[in-house]
C-alpha cells in the first residue's frame, strides 16, 4: 500500500518476529553477516565519518539495530561512548561477549532508555523493518538530548533504480522490509516523531 500524501509504502499483513532469528543473519542479503566482518567494518567507518560531521567524538552514541556491534566497536575506537540495541539475541551476544560492548538485547521501544541520555543516535537499514516506525523513532528521539542528532539510512524507494525496476528492485526484500521511504515520506516520519530535519541526502550503493 502507498500513502497518497507522502508516498510511504507498507507491506500489508503482520510481521512474523521469527523472520529475524539467527537464520536471517546467516542468509543476509549482503552475505553471511559475521563472515563479512571486514566489509561491515568498512561500511561502519564511512557511516561514522558522516555522523562526525554533525556530532564528532567524544560523545554518547546510541545505535539502534546494532547487529553484531561492528559499528559500535569502530565508534568506540574513535572515542565515542557507544551503546547499542539489537533484537537478535545471538548478534547482541556477539557484541557483548566477543567485543566487550554495551550492546543490549531488545527493541528501542522496550529498552527504557533514560531521557536525554545520548548526544547522537543512528540506525542504518533498520527503519524499513519496522511495522510501527513513528513509535520507534519517537523512542529514539526521547533518548536524545535536546540538541542531539539522529542519522538514519534506508533504501530509497523514490530512487531512479526503484522506479525503473519496480517489483524487481532488490531492496523490496519481501517479507523482511515492511516499509519503504523516499525523501518525502522520511521527512514526514521524522517530523511526526518530533524531530527537525536538517538534511536529506541520497547515498548510492557505490559509496560503500
Amino acid at each position: 500500500r502507498r500513502c497518497v500524501a507522502c508516498d510511504f509504502m507498507q507491506l500489508t499483513g503482520e510481521v512474523d518476529p521469527a523472520l529475524y532469528r539467527d537464520a536471517y543473519f546467516a542468509a543476509y542479503a549482503g552475505g553471511d553477516y559475521l563472515a563479512h566482518e571486514a566489509q561491515r567494518r568498512r561500511e561502519s567507518r564511512l557511516r561514522l565519518e558522516l555522523l562526525a560531521r554533525v556530532c564528532p567524538p567524544p560523545a554518547a552514541l546510541l545505535e539502534v539495530g546494532a547487529a553484531a556491534g561492528f559499528l559500535l566497536d569502530e565508534a568506540r575506537r574513535l572515542g565515542y561512548r557507544a551503546t547499542g540495541i539489537e533484537p537478535n539475541a545471538a548478534m547482541a551476544s556477539h557484541g557483548r561477549d566477543v567485543l566487550g560492548l554495551d550492546l543490549r538485547t531488545g527493541t528501542v521501544e522496550a529498552a527504557a532508555l533514560p531521557t536525554g541520555s545520548f548526544d547522537a543516535a543512528c540506525a542504518f537499514h533498520v527503519v524499513e523493518h519496522l511495522a510501527a516506525p513513528v513509535e520507534a523513532v519517537r523512542a529514539i528521539a526521547a533518548a536524545l538530548q535536546p540538541a542531539g542528532a539522529l542519522l538514519l539510512e534506508v533504501p530509497n524507494a523514490a530512487s531512479a533504480a526503484a522506479r525503473r525496476r519496480g517489483g524487481a528492485w532488490p531492496p523490496l526484500d519481501v517479507p523482511y522490509h515492511v516499509g519503504h521511504h523516499g525523501p518525502r515520506s522520511m521527512r514526514a516520519l521524522l517530523e511526526r516523531a518530533g524531530l527537525q530535519v536538517l538534511r536529506i541526502d541520497t547515498v548510492p550503493f557505490a559509496f560503500y
